[in-house]
């Protein structure tokens, strides 16, 4: 089998790991990427095979680089991570054609930039194929595919070294097959078929009329040494996010100073929590129902601003708001959607009020409405939980009226003031979700 191998980098040492260096013809390289091309001629060289540069097709110098490839009578030209399109007329100088590597889970993201679209869409797996080429971009059928997951707490980069991996996995599994020559394949469905498009720095502008989860999404799928994504100041000042954020980072800057947004309803407001509200952590920890309450803060002994700092900097399963009065903006308790599991959407309600304001069900209320607004339209979560006292009649039924459904009585689930309690457990979905 003679291998023509079109790539950069690091395309063309991943294939090298796996490919008898021996049945390698020659090495090419895309002319829009200048910056690989040193890189490539060494390991041509290394190999004992030319580098050819393949120049645009209406470039004066197309036909002779498709007269070196056929000078080099390749049976299969073989795509590893390369910028530019093969054309036909260079395909069919190959026996067997082309096969290529491409970085998402075909027929989804045809096309450039298919890890970062995959981010940004909110997708749960990302993945590689390894199909056919024909003159359509990414269309021809799969010979197979690995898919990996896409975790809220990934990056782009974190996903393109677990696809890496992958795709090792990948040239492994078929490389007899392939270089044989008798590989099996499975047409595409072009009805589920979806195309990226070389992304530009302009596409990374978010603006904090966006969802915190969309937010969230197009930062860790833009990260440096990408271009990446940024927001405009009242100046017009392009504010780049050059670091990963968490949702309840990004809530932080949303509904602070930054974003100027505000969760206020009829008597309270949510505002995000600050370092300085040590104390009401410790309140709440302390509280007689904290283990229904339940804290990121629980594994603390005793909370520092500090610590606290960097817990709502780096916690990426839960988003705590403090309620304040709306007039007098005294400190009534706090309220926390925990334990998000990113890829069910969902979280589990915890609410946390001061002694003096406990059985105030209007204040209780208002804050689990906004909160539960915020949880479905701002992180888009599918559906919310909660667990109280199954004699907290007036909480439950305050619940009820604002969509909650009774779903599970649990009992005596809970030791509170000396014994066991039963806990009811109440659901909120999204209105399409409900019966």
């Amino acid at each position: 089998m003679r291998l023509m191998l079109f790539g950069d980098l690091p395309g063309i040492p991943q294939l090298l790991e796996h490919l008898p260096r021996e049945q390698v013809v020659g090495v090419v390289a895309a002319s829009i990427r200048p910056q690989y091309h040193a890189d490539l001629k060494r390991i041509a060289v290394q190999i004992g095979v030319p580098l050819l540069i393949q120049p645009r097709v209406d470039d004066a110098g197309y036909a002779e680089f498709r007269d070196a490839v056929a000078s080099l009578s390749p049976d299969l030209i073989w795509v590893n991570s390369y910028s530019m399109i093969v054309r036909d007329d260079v395909m069919c100088l190959a026996r067997l054609g082309g096969i290529n590597i491409h970085a998402a889970l075909l027929p989804k993201y045809r096309g450039c930039n298919p890890i970062q679209w995959a981010i940004i869409n909110g997708e749960r797996y990302a993945g590689v194929t390894l199909h056919e080429m024909t003159p359509g971009l990414d269309e021809g059928p799969i010979i197979d595919q690995r898919t990996v997951p896409v975790l809220l707490e990934d990056t782009w980069l974190t996903v393109r070294d677990r696809v890496k991996t992958a795709t090792d996995d990948l040239i492994r599994s078929n490389l007899q097959n392939v270089l044989s020559g008798q590989w099996s394949k499975a047409n595409q469905d072009d009805a589920r078929a979806s195309y990226g498009r070389r992304r530009t720095k302009e596409d990374g502008e978010f603006s904090w009329h966006d969802s915190v989860l969309s937010i969230c999404n197009k930062i860790r799928a833009l990260l440096p040494p990408l271009p990446p994504a940024y927001y405009l100041s009242e100046q017009g000042e392009r504010i780049e996010q050059r670091r990963f954020m968490t949702p309840m980072a990004i809530s932080g800057q949303k509904y602070g100073s930054t974003g100027g947004r505000a969760l206020a309803g009829m008597r309270v407001r949510l505002r995000p929590p600050q370092a300085n509200d040590v104390g009401l952590i410790e309140e709440w920890k302390l509280h007689p129902e904290a283990i229904l309450v339940g804290s990121p803060f629980a594994s603390l002994s005793r909370c520092s601003e500090e610590a606290m700092q960097h817990l709502l900097e780096a916690q990426t399963d839960a988003v705590i708001f403090v309620i304040e009065n709306l007039s007098s903006l005294a400190v009534l308790g706090a309220v926390m959607l925990g334990e998000i599991n990113w890829h069910h959407r969902h979280a589990e309600m915890y609410v946390f009020t001061r002694a003096q304001f406990q059985h105030d069900l209007d204040v209780r209320s208002d804050a689990v409405e906004l909160l539960c607004a915020f949880g479905l339209r701002e992180l888009e979560l599918n559906s919310i939980t909660t667990h109280l006292p199954l004699d907290q009649e007036g909480m439950v039924k305050a619940l009820v009226r604002t969509g909650f459904e009774e779903s599970a009585v649990l009992r005596r689930a809970a030791g509170l003031s000396g014994g066991w309690c039963d806990i009811v457990q109440l659901r909120l979905a999204q209105v399409g979700e409900r019966p």
